[in-house]
């Protein structure tokens, strides 16, 4: 669980104004911020200049040329096909026309450890550590894209904002004014994939019969049919009950060969994958190198 007050991940301070370039690129930096997002207590794991240079080649990827002249922004189709290009995963939580609910959502979802993008009218955002808005420019009319980090002791939300610019992250902004048009949760790589738009348990069941079957789910939600019991199977699982979760499988098992030539079976998860060596041992590794 992740207590009021804290972020859900460590980010670091990013501008999305650079010269020369466009300043329409909220939703290329907000996903590229996530992207490289890492634990809490973990340092964050690229460069400003890595975050900016990312971010300006998705945006003339999907928009053309990144120079000043090109407004395009992102939409939110974008936003999910780029999350997935990255190597990540999301689940839109509402789609276009609003949030009926958005306290509730978005603390149930920081509270298990997923940050959540969201697109919002510029009007709307009101800064409570400055007492108003955080731009110095006529913002009607005029959509943006932030994440949610965390929500605040207040009840507000502690967000990360390219936009808001010369303010030491996270921000706090009142939610009960921000006019929300879309909510994209970003699946961090070292949480679970969520299967729909609940979110789900920051950890496993209590019981055994629970958890089984909690792991059957997550195991089973990409209808590969794989079986459980083989020895990458049973690793997985008692990686899954000890609270390390490397999410569904994304391929069958394969056969493979080592940094050293010598064969091996591979596996691919959402977030790790297994090797299977000298038919007895499995080694998994994860974004930041071997897990085990």
């Amino acid at each position: 669980m992740i207590p009021v007050g804290q972020e859900v991940a460590t980010y670091i301070d990013f501008d999305q104004f650079i010269p020369g370039q466009s300043v329409d690129t909220c939703g290329f930096a907000a996903s590229v911020l996530n992207h490289y997002a890492t634990e809490v207590g973990q340092p964050y794991s690229a460069s400003v200049a890595q975050v900016a240079a990312v971010a300006a080649q998705y945006y003339t990827n999907y928009d053309g040329p990144d120079v000043p002249g090109n407004n395009n922004g992102m939409s939110l189709e974008q936003l999910g096909e780029m999350i997935v290009q990255l190597g990540n995963h999301f689940q839109n939580l509402y789609p276009l026309g609003g949030i009926s609910d958005p306290k509730g959502a978005f603390a149930g979802w920081i509270a298990a450890g997923y940050p959540v993008i969201i697109a919002i009218t510029e009007d709307s955002v009101y800064d409570a550590g400055i007492g108003g808005k955080p731009y110095a420019w006529n913002t009607s009319g005029y959509n943006h894209i932030i994440t949610v980090t965390g929500m605040a002791t207040s009840g507000n939300i502690l967000v990360r904002d390219t936009a808001n610019v010369g303010r030491a992250g996270p921000r706090e902004y009142d939610l009960s004014r921000l006019v929300i048009i879309s909510a994209t949760v970003f699946v961090p790589s070292w949480l679970p994939r969520p299967s729909g738009a609940t979110p789900p348990s920051s950890s496993p069941p209590s019981s055994s019969s629970q958890q089984q079957a909690a792991a059957d789910n997550l195991w089973n939600s990409t209808n590969l049919g794989l079986d459980m019991k083989t020895g990458i199977g049973q690793s997985w699982l008692a990686h899954y009950v000890a609270g390390v979760f490397f999410g569904p499988p994304l391929t069958r098992e394969y056969a493979s060969v080592d940094w050293n030539g010598k064969p091996i079976t591979q596996q691919v998860f959402q977030s790790g994958v297994a090797n299977w060596v000298n038919s007895n041992m499995c080694l998994w590794y994860g974004l930041h190198g071997l897990v085990n």
